[in-house]
């Protein structure tokens, strides 16, 4: 029981990680586009 605990744990962790760099990548293409934006 406790390995299947330790599992889920790892998998949630994976997706909050992945969650989180697909925001950093989707705030730093908003910061590029606004700044391409400003150069036009």
């Amino acid at each position: 029981m406790k390995m299947v605990f330790r599992l889920i744990l790892n998998n949630y962790f994976c997706i909050i990680l992945h969650f989180i760099e697909v925001k950093k990548i989707v705030i730093v293409w908003n910061f590029s586009v606004l700044f391409n934006l400003i150069g036009v």
